[in-house]
Protein backbone atom coordinates (compact mmCIF):
# COMPACT_ATOMS: atom_id res chain seq x y z
CA UNK A 1 0.00 0.00 0.00
CA UNK A 2 2.50 2.19 0.34
CA UNK A 3 4.41 1.68 -2.62
CA UNK A 4 0.65 2.55 -4.05
CA UNK A 5 0.56 5.59 -2.29
CA UNK A 6 4.49 6.84 -3.50
CA UNK A 7 2.68 6.07 -7.55
CA UNK A 8 -0.44 7.78 -6.63
CA UNK A 9 1.64 11.28 -4.88
CA UNK A 10 4.01 10.84 -7.81
CA UNK A 11 1.08 10.82 -10.36
CA UNK A 12 -0.24 13.84 -9.05
CA UNK A 13 3.03 15.27 -9.42
CA UNK A 14 2.98 14.11 -13.10
CA UNK A 15 -0.71 15.16 -13.65
CA UNK A 16 0.43 18.70 -12.14
CA UNK A 17 3.55 18.93 -14.62
CA UNK A 18 1.27 17.70 -17.37
CA UNK A 19 -1.13 20.99 -17.24
CA UNK A 20 1.43 22.85 -16.70
CA UNK A 21 3.50 21.57 -19.87
CA UNK A 22 0.28 21.60 -21.44
CA UNK A 23 -0.55 25.52 -20.85
CA UNK A 24 3.16 26.27 -21.79
CA UNK A 25 2.56 24.40 -25.45
CA UNK A 26 -1.26 26.40 -25.45
CA UNK A 27 1.01 29.61 -25.06
CA UNK A 28 3.46 28.73 -27.58
CA UNK A 29 1.14 27.94 -30.23
CA UNK A 30 -0.51 31.18 -29.31
CA UNK A 31 2.54 32.96 -30.36
CA UNK A 32 3.27 30.44 -33.40
CA UNK A 33 -0.41 31.78 -34.29
CA UNK A 34 0.18 35.33 -33.79
CA UNK A 35 3.69 35.08 -36.21
CA UNK A 36 1.52 33.17 -38.57
CA UNK A 37 -0.92 36.20 -39.02
CA UNK A 38 1.28 38.63 -39.53
CA UNK A 39 3.40 37.05 -41.73
CA UNK A 40 0.01 36.52 -43.82
CA UNK A 41 -0.35 40.15 -43.49
CA UNK A 42 3.21 41.06 -44.65
CA UNK A 43 2.16 38.63 -48.11
CA UNK A 44 -0.76 40.23 -48.58
CA UNK A 45 1.44 43.20 -48.58
CA UNK A 46 4.07 41.60 -50.71
CA UNK A 47 1.53 40.28 -53.06
CA UNK A 48 -0.28 43.79 -53.52
CA UNK A 49 2.80 45.08 -54.55
CA UNK A 50 3.56 42.20 -57.17
CA UNK A 51 -0.09 43.24 -58.78
CA UNK A 52 0.79 46.96 -58.79
CA UNK A 53 4.10 45.47 -60.45
CA UNK A 54 2.05 43.47 -63.07
CA UNK A 55 -0.26 45.94 -63.87
CA UNK A 56 2.58 48.75 -64.27
CA UNK A 57 2.72 49.78 -68.10
CA UNK A 58 6.33 49.78 -68.26
CA UNK A 59 8.33 50.12 -71.36
CA UNK A 60 9.83 47.59 -72.38
CA UNK A 61 13.51 48.73 -73.31
CA UNK A 62 13.26 50.54 -70.09
CA UNK A 63 16.16 48.73 -68.21
CA UNK A 64 14.65 50.43 -64.49
CA UNK A 65 11.60 47.92 -64.72
CA UNK A 66 13.68 45.13 -65.53
CA UNK A 67 16.31 46.00 -62.28
CA UNK A 68 12.78 46.71 -60.25
CA UNK A 69 11.87 42.73 -61.66
CA UNK A 70 14.94 41.32 -60.78
CA UNK A 71 14.88 43.20 -57.17
CA UNK A 72 11.34 42.13 -56.78
CA UNK A 73 12.25 38.14 -57.03
CA UNK A 74 15.35 38.63 -54.62
CA UNK A 75 12.65 40.23 -52.35
CA UNK A 76 10.35 37.45 -52.75
CA UNK A 77 12.77 34.54 -52.32
CA UNK A 78 14.29 36.09 -49.00
CA UNK A 79 10.55 36.50 -47.97
CA UNK A 80 9.74 32.68 -48.70
CA UNK A 81 13.45 31.69 -47.13
CA UNK A 82 12.79 33.49 -43.95
CA UNK A 83 9.16 32.11 -43.91
CA UNK A 84 10.01 28.85 -44.21
CA UNK A 85 12.31 29.51 -41.65
CA UNK A 86 9.75 30.84 -39.25
CA UNK A 87 7.20 28.07 -39.15
CA UNK A 88 9.81 25.45 -38.39
CA UNK A 89 8.95 24.77 -34.68
CA UNK A 90 11.71 25.89 -32.45
CA UNK A 91 13.70 24.37 -29.96
CA UNK A 92 11.48 25.19 -26.64
CA UNK A 93 8.47 23.61 -28.68
CA UNK A 94 10.61 20.45 -29.82
CA UNK A 95 11.50 20.15 -25.94
CA UNK A 96 8.01 20.77 -24.37
CA UNK A 97 6.77 18.06 -26.92
CA UNK A 98 9.71 15.17 -26.40
CA UNK A 99 9.08 15.96 -22.43
CA UNK A 100 5.40 15.81 -22.99
CA UNK A 101 6.16 12.26 -25.31
CA UNK A 102 8.26 11.10 -22.87
CA UNK A 103 5.70 11.45 -19.64
CA UNK A 104 3.05 9.38 -21.64
CA UNK A 105 5.07 6.38 -22.02
CA UNK A 106 6.38 7.08 -18.36
CA UNK A 107 2.57 7.20 -17.05
CA UNK A 108 1.28 4.27 -19.74
CA UNK A 109 4.41 1.52 -18.45
CA UNK A 110 2.75 2.69 -14.51
CA UNK A 111 -0.50 1.82 -15.37
CA UNK A 112 0.80 -1.00 -16.66
CA UNK A 113 2.95 -1.74 -13.19
CA UNK A 114 -0.61 -0.63 -11.22
CA UNK A 115 -2.42 -3.62 -13.40
CA UNK A 116 -0.06 -6.08 -12.64
CA UNK A 117 0.08 -5.08 -8.79
CA UNK A 118 -3.84 -5.55 -8.78
CA UNK A 119 -3.77 -8.65 -10.11
CA UNK A 120 -1.20 -9.71 -7.82
CA UNK A 121 1.12 -11.44 -10.48
CA UNK A 122 4.71 -11.36 -10.28
CA UNK A 123 5.77 -11.39 -13.59
CA UNK A 124 5.21 -9.35 -16.72
CA UNK A 125 3.62 -10.69 -19.69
Amino acid sequence: EVALDRLGSQLDATERNKETLMANLQETNSTISADTRRREASNSAVDASARKLQDADLPESDPAGFIQLCLLNVLTALFVSHRRVLTKPGEHTKAILGTLNERNEKEQLRQHCINIAQRGSTAIS
